[in-house]
């Protein structure tokens, strides 16, 4: 939000209530000041200098109270709003319109900042919740078609650059985002091209892989097919621990929640590899020594 607009009544100006605020805490000689300031307020305006009015008509004790410093200030931030959108600046435009209680515009030019910054899905995510909260079921609608449509072409851009080593988790983590600003009733479609990448992850035997099918099946929240990697993690680590690719078989121990298995095996091999590496010095030294003595050395 524009710097200036902190403290401009909360979200709203609050036109009710300030009066009535007023009347039960202001003497005769603060309202007079108030007033005075408001006066600075409106002479700032009619000069031009909107900003220097908006600071005076939003100040405390013009908003505490002055007879119609409210007024002044959601005038004023009716034409800053006005200037910034003819500026393009509309960011800001959106800003000083919401904060004036000027739904209306702030919908037009937060629609059309959302055509102007498509892919922005946080702005797109508060502009849903500026239609809901101020009952624009068009508004609210259009942003939800825009956020399906935003997803749909995730979807589309994932299915295409997919491949077992660039699975491109973000696009689908993009899409659910926007899904969910589109609706609940759109999510599904995310989530069942989730489970299809963890079951072609699944069939794979590798580390990377079931770790893949995990974390794929961690977005989809689908506890049973985890259980099922996990189990054949374990399988695998099983048949892995005695050979070569232990490191592997640590891995795998690692995903299926066999800590304890994993750690026993690292440190087994770890001792075993370290005797072996002793062994050899022993026999390289007692070779080198043997040949020096045949030379003489």
């Amino acid at each position: 939000m524009h710097p200036l607009l902190t403290g401009v009544l909360g979200v709203s100006l609050g036109l009710s209530g300030l009066s009535a605020q007023a009347d039960d805490i202001c003497e005769g000689k603060q309202r007079q000041e108030a007033n005075a300031i408001v006066a600075r307020a409106k002479s700032a305006e009619a000069a031009g200098d909107l900003k220097g009015a908006l600071q005076l008509a939003q100040s405390k004790e013009a908003r505490d109270c002055s007879d119609d410093g409210d007024l002044v200030a959601k005038r004023v931030l009716l034409r800053l709003g006005q200037d910034a959108e003819k500026a393009a600046q509309l960011s800001q435009a959106f800003d000083y319109f919401s904060s004036g209680s000027h739904y209306a515009d702030g919908k037009r030019v937060g629609l059309a900042l959302l055509k102007a910054r498509p892919t922005d899905r946080s702005w797109a995510d508060n502009l849903r919740g500026f239609m809901d909260r101020n009952n624009f079921a068009d508004g609210l609608a259009e942003v939800q078609t825009h956020a399906r449509g935003q997803a749909v072409r995730l979807l589309a851009e994932e299915e295409k650059t997919f491949a077992i080593r660039t699975p491109h988790e973000d696009l689908l983590s993009d899409a659910r985002s926007w899904m969910r600003i589109a609706g609940d009733e759109a999510a599904p479609d995310v989530r069942r091209r989730i489970i299809a990448r963890g079951d072609q992850f699944a069939a794979l035997d590798y580390p990377y892989a079931l770790q893949q099918a995990v974390a794929y099946y961690e977005r989809a929240e689908q506890k049973d097919k985890q259980g099922q990697v996990k189990a054949k993690a374990r399988q695998i680590a099983d048949k892995l621990a005695g050979g070569d690719n232990w490191s592997a078989a640590v891995d795998l121990y690692e995903l299926a929640g066999d800590e304890a298995k994993a750690d026993a095996l690292r440190k087994s091999r770890e001792v075993s590899a370290a005797k072996k590496e002793e062994t050899r010095k022993d026999k390289f030294e007692k070779e080198t020594g043997d040949l020096e003595k045949q030379l003489g050395l």
